[in-house]
């Protein structure tokens, strides 16, 4: 495993512990699928889905789209794992929640204003 994508599997498991303790959502079945698939994978596999997860439906509920795995998916740091239809199903699914989603997390995103512009396409 190259260290980004340890660094990504880390922050998975992060956003699992701090929605659990946060907003007191247990996303019993994504951590099942982090234990089995490790969090690239995880995510790689419901970014595949045309269907908007649960898990961040509930999130949403909450008012904690930054604890859902398509903000992570999409932050700066971790672009570059993912194809850009991935991280355009990741930043769609964001935005027909909250479609003000990044422009109140701007420093997080980037890329998506076109700030620090790079070549993240695989």
């Amino acid at each position: 495993m190259r260290p980004l994508e340890r660094e990504f599997e880390h922050a998975m498991y992060d956003i699992y512990r701090r929605a659990k303790k946060e907003c007191g959502y247990n996303p019993t079945r994504f951590v099942q699928m982090l234990s089995n698939y490790g969090g690239l994978e995880t995510a790689k596999r419901l970014l595949a889905s045309n269907e908007t997860q649960t898990g961040l439906t509930e999130l949403y509920l909450r008012g904690r789209l930054d604890l859902s795995m398509e903000a992570l998916v999409v932050k700066d740091r971790f672009v570059g794992l993912f194809t850009r239809e991935e991280r355009e199903r990741a930043v769609r699914r964001l935005l027909d929640l909250d479609p003000c989603f990044f422009d109140k997390n701007r420093h997080d995103y980037g890329w998506f204003f076109g700030e620090d512009a790079r070549d993240v396409d695989q």
